[in-house]
């Protein structure tokens, strides 16, 4: 072997075991410029993941057929989501305006649309959650403080509403479902 060979052999080790990116910026660049008068194909860099989706199976196994379907699937919540915000938008800003009998027909839509959602997201929607005339109820969190006596373990039913304190324009109203 030449000396220019064992130096093009050498060059393609280091850059294999990236070992030269702990070198000075100086070293670096000299080395570079080596590789490139060599003409050493350099490696491209590993992709970064992709993530993990709903079930944690890493997208990045997915086969051409389901990453599209994945995308598909992401679009349309990405799109429900969006119609969802218009709609309470549109109603929060008719408030007062127009009386829930012209609403009938949209806010059918709309739980619907939200059922279809968490179907889509494989998430549990709890019954307030996913009807449109609870939208302007914000719950009080359970909070049982730092120093509590004894911590409760709340079921996910007690968190997401039932047995639990609304506040409804003003006023506190207990529901029992």
């Amino acid at each position: 072997m030449t000396a220019g060979e064992q130096a093009a052999y050498a060059n393609s080790r280091f850059l294999e075991t990236g070992v030269w990116k702990t070198w000075s910026a100086a070293a670096q660049k000299e080395f570079l410029e080596a590789v490139k008068q060599q003409k050493i194909p350099q490696p491209l860099p590993k992709p970064e993941p992709l993530g993990k989706d709903y079930t944690g199976r890493d997208i990045g196994t997915y086969t051409p057929e389901e990453y599209r379907a994945y995308i598909q699937t992401e679009k349309d919540i990405q799109r429900f989501r969006r119609e969802s915000a218009w709609f309470r938008d549109r109603r929060s800003l008719s408030k007062g305006q127009e009386s829930d009998e012209n609403w009938i027909g949209e806010i059918e839509k709309e739980k619907n649309r939200r059922k279809f959602l968490a179907r889509l997201s494989r998430k549990k929607m709890g019954k307030y959650e996913g009807d449109p005339a609870w939208d302007d109820v914000i719950p009080i969190p359970q909070d049982d403080g730092e120093g509590a006596l004894a911590q409760i373990a709340y079921t996910d039913e007690y968190a997401e509403g039932k047995f639990n304190k609304y506040l409804c324009g003003g006023r506190i109203q207990l529901t029992n479902e």
